[in-house]
């Protein structure tokens, strides 16, 4: 349901737009004919001259395009890249669907052969250098067209080139953080939404009703707040894509390598290691029919899994391998298992007991001797006295429970 404020926006320009009708009909309805004459005369853009409609089209248009994919991803639970199927679909009318399709076919390629993200490149790296390669391939193929007198293949350079580069940045990471299934099944969905922009913004009806009745702009505001707030029933999330993957199993790798999912810093930040999945770990998961993503183990970890891990009559079907080390207060490291456990979803690795037990040594080093396990003897201040060679005789045993010993 709708909240207060936003009901009474929806009741007064429910009003305009009566009042707009009624005085187009020539009814008199005191009050409301003279506004609607009002809004009629004054509260319109067709006053706005043809050469300049262009730009005030796509603006009008897009809180349209904000709400099919609204109802897209919340209601239907269809994954898309983002807001990107409205930048492709300006990239369709400036030069056309077929060049656009087959820059966009060589942009990706040239970036997934390249691959900026598994190089480890930082942000600004990867996007300034998917940006720069995009703008050499857009003006390669204004160079061949020329020679080849290809005028489908000299038009690609007028795609608008900020517009490509987020494109192939969006697809790279969906490729990295999940795999190229995933990634081609989400570009497919924003290219078919982008195909409706383009017929929506191509018949003129729509648009030049918006120019007449500008009012209809918060309407569909409104809208986006009701699918929001009413719609998010994600229908078919993933339904159509586990059976294109025979649902797949999914593995979640859970890390911390940015540190930075907090809403504050408070308490000692917790000690870096280098802890992590090779991309040959991660490759051959998927190779072997799993479905793979890479996420960070803060805040946001419980809200990430719920779209990641479907649950199946109860039981999840997916598992976390967790890599990470926490960000910060006491004991960062029992954070994520904790986290995990209150979710119920299966993991990796000692639980947020047992890796408070490790934490501390003598107490840890007291059990397994109790246990009869072989450990090094342990001085008064907690400090291993053994020598080396005891150590390494013994290592066998207590090395999996003394990271860095």
């Amino acid at each position: 349901m709708l909240g207060r404020k936003t009901s009474v926006v929806l009741i007064g320009v429910a009003l305009l737009v009566v009042a707009r009708q009624v005085s187009i009909a020539g009814l008199d309805v005191p009050i409301l004919y003279d506004f609607g004459v009002w809004l009629e005369r004054s509260f319109r853009l067709d006053w706005i001259h043809l050469a300049d409609r262009r730009s005030v089209y796509y603006l009008l248009l897009i809180p349209t395009m904000a709400l099919l994919i609204a109802v897209t991803r919340l209601t239907l639970g269809l994954r898309v890249l983002g807001v990107r199927s409205i930048l492709i679909s300006i990239g369709f009318i400036e030069v056309g669907v077929i060049p656009s399709l087959l820059l966009m076919a060589i942009v990706l390629g040239g970036v997934l052969f390249l691959q900026p993200r598994q190089r480890h490149y930082p942000l600004y790296g990867r996007v300034t250098f998917v940006l720069s390669l995009t703008a050499i391939i857009m003006l390669s193929g204004l160079m061949l067209g020329r020679h080849i007198q290809a005028p489908g293949i000299w038009v690609m350079a007028f795609f608008p080139v900020i517009i490509m580069a987020m494109i192939a940045e969006g697809v790279a990471r969906s490729v990295a953080q999940e795999d190229a299934i995933t990634a081609a099944w989400r570009l497919c969905w924003t290219s078919a939404l982008a195909f409706v922009f383009v017929a929506i913004y191509q018949s003129g009806f729509w648009v030049e009703t918006k120019m007449r009745m500008p009012e209809i702009l918060v309407l569909e505001l409104i809208a986006i707040i009701f699918v929001v707030e009413s719609l998010d029933l994600r229908l078919f999330e993933d339904s159509a894509l586990a059976r294109l993957r025979r649902d797949a199993f999914t593995v979640v790798v859970v890390r911390n390598r940015l540190n930075k999912g907090v809403l504050s810093r408070l308490g000692r930040p917790a000690s870096v290691k280098d802890r992590r999945l090779s991309q040959k770990a991660l490759d051959g998961l998927r190779e072997a029919g799993y479905r793979v993503h890479v996420i960070e183990g803060d805040m946001n970890l419980l809200r990430k899994l719920r779209s990641l891990i479907p649950v199946k009559d109860g039981i999840p079907h997916g598992v976390v391998i967790n890599v990470g080390y926490g960000i910060q207060g006491a004991d960062a490291e029992c954070h994520v298992p904790a986290m995990l456990e209150l979710a119920g979803i299966p993991y990796s690795g000692p639980g947020p007991i047992a890796l408070t037990e490790l934490a501390n040594r003598p107490r840890m080093l007291a059990k397994l001797a109790d246990a009869q396990i072989p450990v090094p003897e342990v001085s008064a201040a907690g400090l291993p006295i053994t020598s080396q060679e005891s150590i390494a005789r013994d290592e066998r045993f207590y090395r999996p429970w003394l990271p860095g010993f």
